[in-house]
């Protein structure tokens, strides 16, 4: 990463610990986002952004997890990325990314629904992938005009997300974007924001682990919570390697099996490390004023958001099974430098 690029993640770190204080749904939230102009990272320079590589903006997604920003600022740095590469209009204010299901024609636009990954705006756009055969597509719908399932829209990362239901809505192709290519994206950013998002849980429980005490004893100095740390330790040094590694494949080639391998990783760890968090933290980390929730609660979402651990190693299998040469590492290897 680039001494500017140091320099950038520094001021967004500020930034999102302002942010995760406000309520995501105050226009004042989104405001300070679009100032900053992070959402312009991918952008070329020529339209007001740095022209970063994956490598560059990880720290920046994984930031996103490691302070609980629940605004899709991930998705719209990417969305305004590959509507620019399309050579299509950038939308201004937030975009989400998600996978939809309904009927599309040039014709009569698109008619189905669209289940969020995210917490959105009251205006906003929406990159959606619809995956059929013979029919699939990605597109940029306005959410405007959409209807909105009640309930759902919560801020803290848990429960049920939005569903927007869409009726003739005019649609714009991105023909340089497949739904597995977007599936792919989606599932990058997660696995940055999952790794963000462990690393958080982990300074939780080594500090409470540091402060509270049982049986006249610190808990740190308990050997089986000792080892539980070690565990969640392993597992975000791990998450946190795959991230890495699969924005790096991203910049050397398509890089999408590196980000199946990361993503399956990253769902894995998500469940076994929130899981060990809470039971060091006990009945405290499940309460509303305690701020472990936030992290495991997304932490929980996001590793359905963009294929659960069943898409993607199926997915992985599949791949091992049709190539003809080699081992899994050869495989990857072979992608990143394609």
């Amino acid at each position: 990463m680039s001494e500017q690029m140091n320099m950038i993640v520094d001021s967004l770190e500020r930034l999102f610990v302002d942010l995760a204080a406000m309520d995501p749904q105050l226009p004042e939230s989104w405001q300070m986002i679009e100032d900053m102009g992070v959402c312009n990272l991918f952008l070329d320079e020529s339209e007001g952004g740095m022209d970063a590589s994956w490598v560059d903006a990880e720290p920046a997604l994984r930031l996103l997890g490691l302070r609980s920003v629940a605004l899709p600022v991930g998705e719209t740095m990417i969305a305004r990325h590959l509507l620019s590469a399309a050579g299509l209009p950038v939308p201004q204010g937030p975009i989400a990314m998600a996978m939809g299901k309904g009927e599309w024609s040039e014709g009569e636009g698109f008619s189905g629904s669209v289940t969020l990954p995210s917490i959105f705006p009251s205006s906003m756009h929406v990159i959606v992938a619809i995956d059929k055969p013979g029919n699939g597509a990605s597109m940029l719908l306005d959410a405007t005009d959409a209807r909105s399932a009640p309930g759902g829209n919560r801020e803290d990362g848990g429960g049920a997300r939005p569903t927007l239901h869409f009726a003739n809505c005019p649609a714009q192709l991105l023909a340089n974007c497949s739904p597995d290519r977007l599936m792919a994206l989606g599932a990058f950013l997660r696995t940055a924001q999952i790794a963000g998002a462990l690393a958080a849980a982990l300074d939780l429980t080594i500090e409470y682990a540091k402060i509270r005490s049982q049986f006249g004893r610190e808990l740190r100095k308990f050997q089986a919570i000792q080892q539980q740390i070690a565990v969640l330790s392993e597992e975000v040094a791990a998450i946190a390697s795959a991230s890495a590694s699969s924005a790096l494949a991203m910049d050397i080639g398509s890089g999408r099996f590196a980000v199946a391998c990361a993503k399956l990783r990253a769902n894995q760890a998500a469940g076994a490390g929130a899981l060990i968090a809470h039971q060091v933290h006990g009945a405290i980390g499940i309460t509303a004023e305690y701020s472990l929730h936030r992290f495991t609660n997304a932490l929980w979402q996001w590793r359905s958001d963009f294929g659960n651990d069943r898409y993607w190693a199926e997915r992985i299998g599949r791949r091992i099974l049709v190539e003809d040469a080699g081992s899994p590492w050869s495989i990857l290897t072979k992608e990143s430098l394609a």
